[in-house]
């Protein structure tokens, strides 16, 4: 009569047998399916590459352009306010260089900003919209001797009488009268260089009292009566 231990046996060897094959397979792969190839990383498929505008280069102003430009636009309003004068008369009366004048006058004509009488040397310039015949010349000849006489230069500290503010006052603007659309440095050498402090003194005045007007900004302001 077979024993519990001849009936266990067979039952015994068969799971251990199973066990140490699963462990193989397990453990060395064999039998088993092909390891899983690992995906690279990477956009999804029909994934678009975006491309990324490049942002705009900052362009810096050319210096010489903006010297140009501002020179023009200082010779423009000289004209506007001293019409039919040459170029030298021009240069002259803003006491600048003849090539900035020169420059600054091709840059008008080229424009259509200005308007021009003669030819080379005795060409003349008109603001766009004036006649020829709308000239009021420039205080720099014969005007020069009908302006009042130049007030003494003031000692620092010293007041100004009314005798002395009335004199200045009425010899700026008659300067101005003759000359208009012209800055404060302009006036002053116009005027022969007199001391700056009686003309900027002689501009506030004539301001207050309303008998000039004033038309732009800082030193960029010009004067017309």
């Amino acid at each position: 009569m077979p024993t519990l231990r001849d009936l266990l046996e067979p039952i015994i060897t068969e799971a251990v047998n199973n066990a140490v094959d699963a462990y193989r397979k397990t453990l060395l792969g064999e039998g088993s399916a092909a390891a899983p190839v690992k995906k690279k990383l990477g956009r999804p498929p029909g994934a678009k590459n975006k491309v990324h505008a490049a942002a705009p280069a900052t362009t810096k102003k050319d210096p010489r352009k903006t010297a140009n430009e501002n020179a023009a636009a200082e010779v423009l309003a000289f004209i506007n306010g001293s019409p039919g004068l040459r170029g030298e008369q021009i240069a002259r009366g803003m006491g600048g260089t003849s090539t900035t004048v020169n420059k600054a006058l091709a840059k008008l004509r080229t424009t259509k900003q200005v308007k021009t009488k003669g030819k080379r040397r005795g060409m003349t310039y008109y603001p766009a919209g004036a006649s020829a015949g709308s000239a009021r010349p420039y205080a720099e000849e014969s005007h020069v001797a009908a302006l009042p006489a130049k007030t003494k230069k003031r000692k620092k500290g010293a007041h100004r009488t009314k005798a002395e503010v009335a004199a200045n006052d009425a010899r700026v603007l008659a300067f101005i009268k003759a000359s208009p659309g012209l800055r404060t440095e302009q006036i002053v050498k116009g005027l022969g260089g007199d001391d700056g402090g009686n003309v900027s003194f002689a501009l506030a005045h004539l301001r207050g009292k309303k008998k000039i007007k004033a038309k732009g900004y800082g030193r960029w302001t010009v004067y017309s009566a």
